[in-house]
């Protein structure tokens, strides 16, 4: 087994940490009265919206703008600014039954949801991580601080029926690993959704792509999310809902994709896999060099690619109504090949 979570980049733990420095603790007295009074009334949670770390490119603008420009982060400052105007629309507007969840991040957002729906509705699971434990224990332990949180406020939460809806920094990261670890340790039946527009991407090339539709390929907790990207050609990833086991194989997503036709790269779009060439008579002209990857396997009837990594497929030759499709009819397989 390769890729089941694999240990955070160097900037990710910086990101972390960051968000860890920047929690909030303080709880707004004005609503401490009718805080008790709807705490009577609430009792059963249909959702949560959970936020994933949040303002870390603000804490940079303020404490230290140089790294900031040095490392061209005001892209990511940019879409932050963006997201935290729609957390706070979505805070005003989130439904009696639901509950807004805050793992550690900026410290304006979380009052800012406790002002709006009072601390009864507001939750933040806290833990001490082990770096000598499997990430899965760190899970555990924030999903039992949500759940002594969730009782002591008198809240119930039903795992067969619950939607969880995530947002935060990064996308592609922590987003996906915490949520995604925290739906499996509290056991939901149904997998989180990542909402796209409420999210910062570590990948720069997301920062200002358009998501044209996402979707859980059927018969999987695997969703497909298909962007416009900013030149010009459709882009694709596929993220598990939930944190594979420890001994789970390893998952693959199938496409009848050209392989000459589109690549695969990182989140730093540094190229993975590359067979791109241009069709002329009676030959095939390469593009740029050819690029092999392990976990990515390409042959003359499609494109397979391992799930669970922060790898996009980027449709540079293909149409968008041919991506799309081809993406629409993925499969989910354990077999590393491609039938």
């Amino acid at each position: 087994m390769k890729n089941k979570y694999r240990g955070l980049t160097v900037v990710r733990v910086a990101v972390c940490l960051f968000a860890v420095a920047c929690v909030c603790t303080a709880e707004p007295k004005q609503n401490a009265e009718s805080s008790e009074t709807e705490k009577a009334k609430t009792t059963k949670v249909k959702k949560a919206v959970y936020l994933i770390h949040s303002l870390i490119y603000e804490g940079l603008e303020k404490n230290d703008p140089e790294t900031l420009q040095a490392n061209n982060y005001q892209i990511y400052r940019d879409r932050e600014k963006m997201c935290e105007t729609y957390w706070k629309q979505a805070i005003d507007e989130l439904e009696s039954d639901a509950i807004y969840v805050q793992l550690y991040g900026g410290a304006s957002i979380l009052e800012y949801a406790k002002k709006t729906l009072g601390d009864h509705r507001v939750i933040t699971p806290r833990a001490k991580f082990n770096p000598d434990k499997a990430i899965a224990n760190y899970h555990d332990l924030l999903a039992e601080s949500f759940q002594e949180q969730l009782k002591d406020k008198g809240l119930q939460m039903d795992i067969e029926t619950a939607k969880w809806e995530l947002w935060g920094e990064s996308f592609e990261g922590c987003v996906h690993t915490y949520g995604g670890g925290m739906a499996s340790s509290l056991g939901l039946k149904q997998a989180p959704f990542i909402n796209f527009s409420m999210t910062v991407p570590d990948a720069r090339f997301l920062c200002t792509a358009k998501l044209l539709e996402s979707f859980v390929v059927d018969g999987s907790d695997v969703r497909a999310y298909i962007f416009d990207g900013p030149q010009g050609y459709p882009i694709a990833i596929f993220l598990p809902g939930f944190r594979p086991e420890s001994d789970a194989p390893d998952r693959y997503a199938s496409l009848a994709l050209d392989r000459t036709k589109v690549t695969v790269v990182n989140k730093n779009e540094i190229t993975l896999y590359s067979k791109l060439r241009v069709q002329r008579p009676g030959r095939e002209i390469p593009i740029k060099p050819d690029r092999d990857h392990e976990g990515i396997t390409g042959t003359d009837h499609g494109l397979q690619i391992r799930i669970g990594e922060d790898w996009y497929i980027l449709g540079r030759m293909v149409g968008t109504a041919e991506f799309l499709s081809a993406v629409r009819e993925a499969k989910i397989t354990t077999l590393d090949t491609v039938d």
